[in-house]
């Protein structure tokens, strides 16, 4: 992920995370180009294949990792797009 730096974690961030009455916005996309979401998910998937041992994650595994962690980061860029139009 050194290639991203602005991302840390594909974690969304919700009401219970911050003390009552704290106000916070988000712009996460509002200057990112359409393709960054998938360059961070073939980003993640090869440092997965990086760290794991030869041969142990099959490109079936691999495919379906992918598919999984760019519906996680659309969910939570959809959840936190939802809070910041939202009056708590």
């Amino acid at each position: 992920m050194e290639q991203f730096l602005a991302i840390h974690d594909v974690s969304c961030l919700n009401r219970s995370s911050f003390s009552q009455g704290f106000i916070f916005g988000s712009a996460s996309s509002a200057y990112q180009g359409s393709d960054f979401v998938a360059k961070a998910v073939d980003l993640a998937a090869r440092e997965l294949i990086t760290s794991a041992s030869l041969g142990q994650v099959t490109q079936v595994q691999l495919d379906r990792a992918k598919v999984s962690t760019k519906s996680a980061v659309l969910m939570n860029l959809e959840s936190e797009y939802a809070l910041s139009n939202s009056h708590w």
